[in-house]
Protein backbone atom coordinates (compact mmCIF):
# COMPACT_ATOMS: atom_id res chain seq x y z
CA UNK A 1 0.00 0.00 0.00
CA UNK A 2 1.24 2.95 -0.63
CA UNK A 3 2.17 5.59 2.42
CA UNK A 4 0.95 8.67 0.37
CA UNK A 5 -2.53 7.47 -0.18
CA UNK A 6 -3.79 4.98 2.40
CA UNK A 7 -6.85 2.86 1.18
CA UNK A 8 -8.58 5.09 3.70
CA UNK A 9 -8.10 8.24 1.48
CA UNK A 10 -8.63 6.00 -1.89
CA UNK A 11 -11.81 4.81 -0.69
CA UNK A 12 -13.49 8.28 0.68
CA UNK A 13 -12.13 9.64 -2.92
CA UNK A 14 -13.60 7.72 -4.69
CA UNK A 15 -17.05 7.66 -2.67
CA UNK A 16 -17.08 10.98 -2.92
CA UNK A 17 -16.59 11.50 -6.72
CA UNK A 18 -19.37 8.62 -7.32
CA UNK A 19 -21.83 10.97 -5.20
CA UNK A 20 -21.31 14.19 -7.31
CA UNK A 21 -21.76 11.79 -10.34
CA UNK A 22 -18.60 10.98 -11.91
CA UNK A 23 -17.57 7.51 -13.90
CA UNK A 24 -14.76 6.26 -12.05
CA UNK A 25 -12.03 4.11 -14.23
CA UNK A 26 -9.92 1.62 -12.34
CA UNK A 27 -6.89 2.49 -14.62
CA UNK A 28 -6.73 6.45 -13.93
CA UNK A 29 -8.02 5.53 -10.29
CA UNK A 30 -4.71 3.44 -10.38
CA UNK A 31 -2.98 6.30 -12.27
CA UNK A 32 -4.12 8.45 -9.77
CA UNK A 33 -2.97 6.96 -6.51
CA UNK A 34 0.26 5.22 -7.62
CA UNK A 35 -1.08 2.12 -7.66
CA UNK A 36 -2.21 -1.11 -10.05
CA UNK A 37 -5.50 -1.58 -11.41
CA UNK A 38 -6.02 -4.76 -8.58
CA UNK A 39 -5.14 -2.75 -5.97
CA UNK A 40 -8.72 -0.32 -7.30
CA UNK A 41 -10.70 -3.17 -7.30
CA UNK A 42 -11.04 -4.26 -3.49
CA UNK A 43 -12.04 -0.71 -3.10
CA UNK A 44 -14.70 -0.90 -5.25
CA UNK A 45 -15.70 -3.82 -3.83
CA UNK A 46 -15.83 -2.64 -0.76
CA UNK A 47 -17.73 0.50 -1.31
CA UNK A 48 -20.31 -1.74 -3.60
CA UNK A 49 -21.00 -3.57 -0.64
CA UNK A 50 -21.73 -0.44 1.63
CA UNK A 51 -23.71 1.21 -0.93
CA UNK A 52 -25.60 -1.38 -1.16
CA UNK A 53 -26.32 -2.19 2.89
CA UNK A 54 -26.50 1.62 3.56
CA UNK A 55 -28.99 2.19 0.48
CA UNK A 56 -30.92 -1.36 0.12
CA UNK A 57 -31.06 -0.89 -3.40
CA UNK A 58 -31.94 2.11 -3.83
CA UNK A 59 -28.53 2.79 -5.26
CA UNK A 60 -25.91 0.64 -6.81
CA UNK A 61 -22.21 0.98 -8.14
CA UNK A 62 -22.66 -0.74 -11.49
CA UNK A 63 -20.65 -0.23 -14.25
CA UNK A 64 -21.28 1.63 -17.31
CA UNK A 65 -19.67 0.56 -20.76
CA UNK A 66 -20.74 3.59 -22.57
CA UNK A 67 -18.93 5.98 -19.78
CA UNK A 68 -16.30 3.28 -19.39
CA UNK A 69 -16.43 3.21 -15.95
CA UNK A 70 -18.27 2.82 -12.59
CA UNK A 71 -21.08 4.91 -11.35
CA UNK A 72 -24.05 5.26 -8.79
CA UNK A 73 -27.12 3.86 -10.48
CA UNK A 74 -29.65 5.60 -8.56
CA UNK A 75 -33.79 3.98 -8.14
CA UNK A 76 -35.37 7.46 -9.17
CA UNK A 77 -38.87 6.15 -7.13
CA UNK A 78 -37.01 6.10 -4.02
CA UNK A 79 -36.04 9.69 -3.42
CA UNK A 80 -37.88 12.79 -3.79
CA UNK A 81 -37.52 15.09 -6.42
CA UNK A 82 -36.72 18.88 -5.82
CA UNK A 83 -39.99 19.63 -6.48
CA UNK A 84 -41.11 17.17 -4.09
CA UNK A 85 -38.44 18.41 -1.51
CA UNK A 86 -39.51 22.14 -2.34
CA UNK A 87 -43.21 21.66 -1.67
CA UNK A 88 -42.29 19.83 1.91
CA UNK A 89 -40.09 22.62 2.56
CA UNK A 90 -42.79 24.84 1.84
CA UNK A 91 -45.52 23.06 4.06
CA UNK A 92 -42.54 23.19 6.74
CA UNK A 93 -42.37 26.27 6.53
CA UNK A 94 -46.06 27.49 6.33
CA UNK A 95 -46.85 25.54 9.42
CA UNK A 96 -44.25 27.51 11.86
CA UNK A 97 -44.70 24.24 14.19
CA UNK A 98 -41.10 24.38 14.45
CA UNK A 99 -38.79 26.03 16.37
CA UNK A 100 -36.21 28.33 13.93
CA UNK A 101 -33.16 26.28 14.47
CA UNK A 102 -35.03 22.70 14.15
CA UNK A 103 -36.68 24.25 10.96
CA UNK A 104 -33.41 25.65 9.47
CA UNK A 105 -31.46 22.05 10.74
CA UNK A 106 -34.25 20.07 8.41
CA UNK A 107 -34.28 22.00 5.12
CA UNK A 108 -30.31 22.12 5.01
CA UNK A 109 -30.27 18.42 5.25
CA UNK A 110 -33.49 18.66 2.33
CA UNK A 111 -31.49 20.21 0.05
CA UNK A 112 -27.86 18.69 0.52
CA UNK A 113 -28.70 15.52 1.38
CA UNK A 114 -31.33 13.18 -0.79
CA UNK A 115 -34.28 12.81 1.22
CA UNK A 116 -35.74 9.28 1.32
CA UNK A 117 -40.04 8.72 0.49
CA UNK A 118 -40.85 6.84 3.47
CA UNK A 119 -43.70 4.17 2.80
CA UNK A 120 -44.66 5.94 -0.81
CA UNK A 121 -45.75 8.84 1.15
CA UNK A 122 -45.86 11.15 -1.40
CA UNK A 123 -46.52 8.75 -4.37
CA UNK A 124 -49.91 7.21 -4.46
Amino acid sequence: MDDQHPKSLRVLSIYERLRKGEAISKKREAERFSVNEKTIQPDLDELRAYIAEMFQGLMELEYDRKKNGYVLKKDEEGWLTNKEILVVSKILLESRSLPKEEMDRILKNSFFNPIRKIDGLFRK
